[in-house]
């Protein structure tokens, strides 16, 4: 199948790179299930089948909500990233190589390049590059908050944030509203976002994975 042997090619462009910050990893997945092993392109995937499946051009609005859909080489299962959580992986740092066996250093200095950086440095005088095309995951660890002991969970297994949700689409209803509230009132809250890790988690989100940092090879 040439979704599971590496060949998908999806082009990214330097305007999008450009426009896009990459984000810390927002992947929860299960250590287990993605550790030691080797993922390939598949697909682009949008929540509303009607928005572009393309990275040529900027669009504040929608390109940042692509994901990016890779396959597990040995199992074929799925491991979604947003596009701007991918761009923030971090790429580790080849330390020895044997025939052709690569050994990486998760911990080494070089490990703090991103997949971001790591396009922009291969893109030289092009317009755009191809994603990457495969890589293995060779570092999974729970996110904890800087300075802090505080693991951190997506944001809607906390209760203090549902609440908050809560009572602003209630108010944008009550007040003639149609589908969601705007929740840039909460991001942008950057003490109540800062304390949230420390906060009660939801009971209905107990079984949920935190946030991982994850390194990977390429």
């Amino acid at each position: 199948m040439k979704n599971l042997t590496g060949k998908t090619d999806i082009k990214i462009s330097i305007d999008v790179l450009n426009g896009l910050s990459p984000q810390r990893n927002m992947s929860n997945a299960k250590k287990e299930d993605i550790i030691d092993q080797t993922f390939v392109l598949h697909s682009l995937v949008t929540a509303d089948p009607s928005l572009p499946k393309k990275l040529d051009k900027m669009d504040t609005e929608t390109t940042p909500r692509i994901k990016v859909k890779y396959v597990n080489k040995a199992t074929a299962q799925s491991f979604l990233l947003p596009i701007r959580s991918l761009l923030n992986l971090e790429v580790a740092s080849t330390v020895t190589k044997d025939g052709d066996n690569d050994e990486y250093d998760a911990t080494a200095d070089e490990a703090k390049k991103r997949v971001h950086e790591h396009l922009i440095a291969e893109l030289e005088d092009s317009k755009s590059i191809s994603l990457l095309p495969e890589f293995k995951v060779v570092s999974v660890e729970n996110r904890t908050q800087q300075g802090t002991d505080n693991v951190m969970y997506p944001t809607y297994c906390y209760k203090a944030f549902n609440d908050r949700v809560q009572a602003l689409n209630d108010k944008h209803i009550a007040e003639g509203g149609e589908g969601r509230a705007d929740l840039s009132s909460v991001y942008n809250d950057f003490d109540f976002m800062q304390g949230l890790y420390s906060e009660e988690r939801d009971a209905n989100r107990e079984s949920v994975e935190p946030q991982k940092t994850i390194v990977i090879a390429v």
